[in-house]
């Protein structure tokens, strides 16, 4: 979540409130000392950054805040498999599963395909909706790359 806020005259500031995948703390950047409003608003939802700062008691916000001195953007770190056999994972549900899935089908094909993998199974409980996505997801897949062999299981 980020907030870009007026403060004093026309300074600005901006609240990031960055998440590690753990824990999250709230940042806070002040326009002044190199930093320009276009360096405050160039940070949007979902960016990826390294932050530099220090972490201090805010009266204001009553919580630890991370005072920052520099945030970089960074690209998203790429997954990727180095196994010399690729798996095929033969047990998949997805978020239309009527149990226990929470993926989107697309989502989880490109996925695999992108780590190398030969195959995927998709076995959702009691539903075929899926099963069509994860046919045209891989049809699609393999336009791109007719060479390559991936093919989708469908099964329930």
């Amino acid at each position: 979540m980020t907030s870009l806020k007026f403060v004093r005259l026309e300074r600005q500031f901006k609240h990031l409130v960055y998440f590690d995948g753990t824990d999250a703390i709230s940042v806070k950047r002040f326009e002044g000392r190199g930093v320009t409003k276009e360096d405050l608003s160039s940070i949007r939802d979902g960016d990826y950054v390294r932050i530099y700062g220090t972490i201090s008691y805010d009266n204001f916000a009553k919580d630890l805040t991370c005072i920052a001195s520099n945030v970089v953007k960074i690209e998203k770190a790429k997954t990727v498999d180095l196994a010399e056999a690729k798996r095929v994972e033969l047990h998949m549900h997805t978020n239309l599963s009527e149990m226990d899935g929470v993926c989107d089908i697309k989502d989880i094909i490109t996925y695999v395909y992108n780590l190398g993998h030969r195959g995927i199974a998709i076995t959702d409980h009691a539903d075929v909706q899926s099963l069509v996505k994860a046919y045209n997801t891989a049809q699609g897949l393999k336009k791109k790359d007719p060479e390559r062999d991936f093919k989708v299981g469908l099964g329930m």
